[in-house]
């Protein structure tokens, strides 16, 4: 069994919107496959070309995206109404635009405006527009579920933008890399583009525990249009993960007593929304002779932080407890068997290919219970003899 796809970008040498798609490219991506997504976008008179180069003595792949468009400033809405109107898939265009309100909020607190007055300048060109929603649309392409990355690189010396010389880092990478980890280097020229840091801080994370085991499928290189006197591109890793023998997991506990108890459906509603593996309150005798309640959460590494979030959001626990765990669980298959006429689902969970447990799909009883007017009970009890059988 596996997890689906992984990518891992080393952004440590360098990262832009081109040079992500690029390095995607070099590992597999058929352009041509990623060209026709894009053409539903409500944009003309651009061209996407892939070509193989050999830079610093390393070979890889460069991305150009040519465009006739020659006024380039757009709002937020009218990118999303632009991004609506394509035919790319829903998560591909909520990716887009979840990138693009990110980059808007950073630019808000950078020039003290709102989200919806920032003018997008460079960002808002054709060929950001393509590289920011084609990488979205190569998440779809090569099945890409999750997304890692390493530390982002940031670099000295000054950019000439829309609004004039820039220090670099520029202010709106700096705004977008908080809470990450980083790198000071003492390299001249801009490493890391805002679009690169918006598109791995809306789709990925730097927690990159939950890539402990997995077969490494492809690699890629992508470079930029910039050239330096180092070698700078990105690397892209795509990875399957084999969990069959069991997950390397997240335990998040914390004790509460000070808090009415009606509010935990709500807690554990959105902990479960959010990703959560398992939820429960354990009740516990605490402290002073207190009673109280232990909140047990597990999930997968890369939903730690947002699952912390909701519980210090949430609850009244002013800390929490974390420890890697370890999670084994049976092999699980689905098959169907005919039962009163009716087709109904049976799961079967093995250990070392011997069948541990067969259970009939309840829903699928339920159902033919009220076609026939039997009980539940009664089919269930038919199912167990005929998966014997």
């Amino acid at each position: 069994m596996t997890a689906g796809k992984t990518v891992f970008f080393d952004v440590r040498f360098g990262a832009s919107g081109d040079m992500l798609l690029a390095s995607l490219i070099d590992a597999g991506l058929p352009i041509d496959t990623l060209t026709s997504a894009l053409s539903s976008i409500p944009v003309d008179g651009w061209t996407m070309e892939a070509k193989k180069i050999v830079r610093n003595h390393f070979a890889g792949t460069q991305l150009f995206v040519t465009c006739a468009e020659e006024a380039s400033e757009r709002t937020l809405s009218q990118i999303v109404v632009m991004l609506e109107k394509s035919s790319l898939s829903q998560r591909a265009k909520n990716n887009a635009i979840n990138t693009f309100n990110t980059l808007a909020r950073a630019e808000s607190k950078v020039h003290g405006i709102t989200p919806e007055e920032v003018h997008f300048h460079e960002i808002g060109a054709v060929d950001s527009i393509i590289d920011i929603a084609g990488f979205c649309a190569a998440m779809d392409i090569q099945g890409l579920e999750k997304i890692l990355y390493s530390e982002i690189p940031l670099s000295r010396g000054c950019i000439a933008t829309h609004h004039g010389q820039l220090p670099l880092p520029s202010p709106a990478v700096s705004e977008l890399a908080r809470g990450d980890r980083v790198v000071f280097t003492e390299h001249e020229g801009e490493l890391i583009t805002p679009t690169a840091v918006a598109l791995l801080r809306t789709l990925g994370t730097q927690n990159i525990g939950s890539m402990a085991q997995g077969t490494l499928l492809f690699t890629g290189r992508g470079f930029g249009t910039r050239e330096y006197g180092f070698p700078s591109f990105t690397r892209a890793f795509i990875l399957e993960e084999n969990i069959a023998e069991g997950d390397l997991l997240v335990e998040i506990t914390c004790a509460i007593d000070d808090m009415n108890p009606q509010l935990f459906p709500h807690v554990s509603e959105k902990l479960f929304a959010e990703g959560a593996l398992d939820a429960y309150f354990t009740p516990l005798l605490m402290k002073k002779g207190r009673p109280g309640f232990l909140l047990t959460v597990l999930c997968t590494p890369d939903k730690e932080e947002s699952l912390k979030y909701i519980i210090f959001h949430e609850t009244s626990t002013i800390g929490v407890r974390i420890q890697t765990t370890r999670r084994e669980k049976l092999s699980r298959s689905i098959e169907e068997i005919q039962l009163e006429g009716f087709c109904i689902r049976i799961k079967i969970s093995r250990y070392r290919d011997e069948i541990m447990n067969v259970k009939p799909e309840y829903e699928d009883i339920k159902k033919i219970a009220d076609a026939t007017g039997k009980s539940v009970k009664e089919l269930m009890e038919k199912a167990l003899v005929a998966c014997r059988r």
